[in-house]
């Protein structure tokens, strides 16, 4: 397994040489990259800011995953995690967004052209944020409330999956809150 960062940098560089088809590469790809981010780089067990910087720098420069290898380590690291920070969620959601709107990304390839939301994504996006949502202020920030609008705003209610119209929901309700709650703690009030 993968021990130091050295190591890491030797995987990665490796990668660039393995056919994409190598089933088994790709699982000790994801699997060892992800044992060592998430429970031997500090914090263990968990991201953090700097961590996720990294993988954004190595993986994502653009923002945009454009190999689904890079896009299942991603997915892998959140879902192992015990907390990931607010940026690589929002980076996952992203790469939905980008293959609706743009066609452009790993989540673009295989994806049905059609503007809605599809029980795919619904798996998708349940792999980066708990669904259901709750509707607690906490549940999600203010980038992944963002992210989400976005989506909606690219997709046509009207086919999309049930669960998502529920989400929707909930998310605008998130938002209001959000909105009101900084509107009414404002610490600077001016007549």
């Amino acid at each position: 397994g993968i021990q130091t960062t050295a190591d890491v940098a030797a995987i990665i560089a490796l990668n660039r040489t393995i056919s994409p088809d190598s089933q088994d590469w790709a699982a000790f790809f994801v699997d060892s990259l992800t044992d060592f981010i998430v429970f031997h780089s500090y914090p263990q067990g968990s991201m953090d800011t700097y961590n996720a910087d990294w993988f954004v720098a190595t993986f994502a420069p653009e923002g945009i995953i454009h190999n689904q290898l890079k896009l299942t380590l991603l997915q892998n690291i959140i879902r192992k995690a015990r907390y990931t920070p607010v940026s690589l969620r929002v980076l996952a959601l992203n790469q939905l967004r980008l293959a609706i709107i743009a066609r452009k990304g790993a989540y673009a390839v295989g994806r049905q052209e059609e503007a809605v939301i599809t029980a795919q994504d619904m798996d998708y996006i349940a792999g980066i944020v708990e669904l259901p949502l709750s509707d607690k202020e906490n549940a999600l920030q203010a980038a992944e409330l963002a992210v989400l609008r976005h989506i909606n705003d690219a997709v046509k209610e009207d086919g999309s999956h049930p669960d998502w119209l529920a989400l929707m929901d909930t998310v605008r309700t998130l938002s209001a809150r959000k909105i009101t709650r900084m509107q009414s703690n404002s610490w600077l009030h001016l007549n």
